[in-house]
């Protein structure tokens, strides 16, 4: 009697579960990622114009790497600082996270969504948009 149902069901459950995963390909993160906008409860800031900055991933070895921030300079190039953010790159069940290490501070970023285009990371109840960028692209 529930025999007919029984396939039906299963599948749907295998949808549903797959639906649910936060799996994502960490090598993804490596590059120039420009910030879209940052939100905040029900407020949106988007960068002002002309104040384009990019913040870019290196992934090193064993889950580690750091971030730079860059800004255009006239032409195609980007100026980059001296600075650097040291991270870790780690999991639990439920998510990845960024943990971040500099002279002066440690937090840590959870990533809500990465792929090829696309970045969301949550630090503080802010969430910053990013959308991948290369290098040879037009500036906006």
């Amino acid at each position: 009697m529930l025999r007919p149902f029984f396939f039906p069901l299963i599948t749907l459950l295998l949808f549903w579960l797959s639906g649910c995963s936060k799996a994502f390909e960490t090598e993804q993160l490596a590059g120039y990622w420009r910030i879209e906008k940052v939100t905040k409860e029900n407020e949106t800031f988007y960068p002002a114009l002309g104040n384009v900055q990019y913040d870019h991933y290196t992934l090193t070895t064993d889950n580690k790497g750091y971030r730079k921030k860059l800004s255009p300079s006239l032409g195609e190039s980007l100026n980059t600082s001296r600075d650097r953010s040291d991270f870790t790159l780690a999991s639990d069940k439920n998510s990845w996270q960024l943990h971040f290490e500099t002279p002066w501070a440690t937090w840590e970023e959870r990533i809500l969504r990465l792929d090829s285009l696309e970045l969301i990371l949550e630090h503080n109840s802010k969430r910053y948009f990013y959308k991948r960028q290369y290098p040879t692209d037009e500036q906006p």
